[in-house]
């Protein structure tokens, strides 16, 4: 018998578990339709987000300066079962290889991805001010000393 309680808890909390990755996933279908843009000093930060599937979104994210355009990150954002996976591949960096940050904690329109393993960020945070302007930056250690970076996007729509 208490096999059997064990064994419906484990099963409870992993069914629990999906839901709320599932439900999380559904959430993150605001960052599709339109183009989130950030004026800067040296030019405009742009992220086109576009779902490819219900477990799938594609990020390009580039930077225009003047008549140029440089892409500087391409993202896949993924359910894969249980998981939420913020997966980014910088041309620069990394030998162009993708580094994943995983979903760890969301809550009040706040999305956190973690990966404590990558030199710098450590974390990735998106944050959903209203339906077209996000608050998004990535932080952690950088040369032994904690470094932020912010990100205010407002959604242009296409």
């Amino acid at each position: 018998m208490k096999k059997t309680i064990i064994f419906f808890t484990v099963i409870l909390l992993l069914s629990f578990t999906k839901i709320q990755q599932s439900s999380a996933f559904q959430q993150l279908t605001i960052l599709a339709g339109g183009t989130w843009v950030m004026k800067t000093k040296k030019g405009t930060l742009c992220e086109q987000w576009k779902k490819t599937n219900n477990n799938l979104f594609n990020n390009r994210a580039y930077r225009t300066e003047g008549n140029d355009t440089i892409l500087m990150e391409h993202v896949t954002l993924s359910l894969d079962g249980n998981e939420i996976n913020y997966t980014s591949t910088v041309p620069d960096q990394n030998n162009a290889k993708s580094v994943a940050f995983k979903l760890i904690e969301f809550k009040d329109d706040q999305f956190v991805f973690s990966n404590p393993e990558h030199d710098f960020p450590q974390r990735i945070v998106y944050h959903f001010i209203s339906k077209d302007s996000l608050h998004a930056w990535i932080d952690g250690k950088y040369n032994g000393k904690e470094r932020k970076q912010d990100f205010y996007y407002k959604r242009m729509r296409n």
